[in-house]
């Protein structure tokens, strides 16, 4: 008998969470209040009143949960203050990211919107690239609410809460970040399905996965990286990651497998730099 037929969220034969009952009936739960809280911004918006007042729902999180975010957190603060971009250390703290609780997504959204104006939205899992994308424009930032499976903390075969918080909200306090997801969010509100592939690479190899030079070391400030404490350990060493320069133009047709861990990521100089080449190349889509 095939476990998905009688769950609303799908997973692959080969997740840690298959064949765990309880996991699963969190996940189709928590799916639930996720679809309920667009039905209700839908009504809203179709009623002529402002949909971002429709409340984020709150998770009630198990023991088991709070286990597993507390292990990640513990293991991977050491090596954010090692290995981490300049000013992650300073977005933690300023989102009132601790180890003691799991942080909902209403309160982590409500700080991130006094700092950047970005906001959280919930969402059941992984959406379609232009959605996703397209969203950025806005400064809507899709995120799930679940946490990984226990078995398997160190490492989540989709995004999950700590990848969502721990990754992307923190970075989302840096203001060059943020211009970086804008720009990519608003090529990809014209672009064409040629151009949101490339974008999505852009995405990929930038906001998940991207590396950067900060006097004379190689920091990360990849989401990917920064909620995974085998890649925070992997990625910033070139003998175990192959380090290139950041192109654009060699970024957008270089594809990459999303299940496994990266053989190679790009390097930016400066942020600087970077955003003057992702700005002229986004530019040439939305003008």
């Amino acid at each position: 008998m095939d476990p998905n037929t009688d769950h609303i969220v799908p997973l692959d034969s080969d997740h840690p969470g298959f064949r765990d009952k309880a996991y699963r009936q969190q996940r189709d739960k928590i799916a639930k209040v996720a679809t309920k809280f667009w039905e209700d911004w839908n009504a809203a918006n179709d009623a002529g009143k402002d949909p971002k007042t429709v409340p984020i729902p709150v998770i009630e999180y198990t023991e088991k949960n709070r286990q597993t975010w507390r292990r990640v957190f513990r293991t991977l603060h050491p090596l954010h203050k090692k290995n981490a971009i300049s000013g992650y250390m300073e977005g933690l703290e300023d989102l009132q990211i601790t180890e003691d609780e799991i942080p909902q997504l209403a309160d982590v959204s409500e700080q991130l919107e006094s700092i950047t104006g970005f906001r959280l939205v919930p969402i059941e899992g992984l959406v379609k690239a232009r959605e996703f994308l397209t969203s950025l424009l806005n400064k809507e930032f899709p995120a799930t609410q679940y946490i990984r499976h226990h078995e398997v903390p160190g490492f989540t075969p989709e995004p999950d809460l700590c990848h969502e918080i721990l990754g992307h909200a923190v970075l989302l306090t840096r203001d060059d970040i943020t211009e970086l997801a804008v720009l990519i969010g608003k090529a990809a509100d014209v672009a064409t399905d040629t151009q949101i592939k490339e974008l999505e690479r852009l995405y990929w190899f930038t906001i998940e996965y991207g590396l950067c030079e900060e006097n004379g070391t190689i920091k990360t400030y990849g989401a990917g990286n920064l909620s995974s404490y085998h890649d925070m350990e992997r990625c910033v060493d070139p003998s175990q990651v192959e380090h290139r320069p950041f192109d654009v133009g060699t970024i957008i047709q270089d594809d990459y497998d999303p299940t496994i861990q990266q053989p190679h990521l790009y390097v930016v100089s400066s942020f600087e730099d970077a955003l003057y080449e992702i700005r002229d190349y986004c530019t040439s889509i939305y003008e």
